[in-house]
């Protein structure tokens, strides 16, 4: 299990990849979808904790990956991770090395979810993530034509 932890003050999200969900296919969008799980505390103490299994695509982990990069390296931007079933989700903004995490874990089917705005952040807590994203994507590249 691959897993990559995004945070800030008080708010761990994590993302957990098992790995491709149809191992035989070589290409194409149902390729590249993966398996996992996202879990969400927030909160020093953990009070309020969220965990589901959720399914990932292959170029939304690396589209995420290669925004954040760009922003922990200038220190400036936003990077966002869309999850196409909507059920994770993920936005950090900078500036100049300082910013804020908004994240949410949910079951869009029944309308549960946990999210959090606004927290605190900061260039520290995002350059172990970008090393745990360059591992996961590796692990996990898009095969071939991965939007088929």
């Amino acid at each position: 299990m691959h897993e990559v932890v995004l945070g800030g003050e008080g708010l761990q999200l994590v993302l957990r990849v098992a790995g491709y969900e149809r191992t035989s296919l070589t290409s194409g969008a149902d390729a590249n979808w993966l398996t996992g799980e996202a879990e969400m505390a927030a909160d020093p103490g953990g009070s309020f904790r969220a965990r589901r299994g959720v399914s990932f695509r292959t170029h939304e982990l690396a589209q995420f990956r290669d925004a954040l990069r760009r922003v922990v390296e200038d220190l400036e931007g936003e990077a966002v991770l869309r999850q196409m079933e909507d059920e994770v989700g993920c936005t950090i903004r900078l500036h100049q090395g300082a910013g804020e995490l908004d994240a949410f874990v949910r079951d869009h089917v029944r309308g549960v979810e946990l999210r959090a705005e606004q927290v605190r952040t900061d260039q520290s807590y995002l350059q172990g993530t970008v090393r745990q994203l360059d591992s996961l994507v590796e692990a996990f590249p898009i095969k071939g034509d991965g939007l088929g």
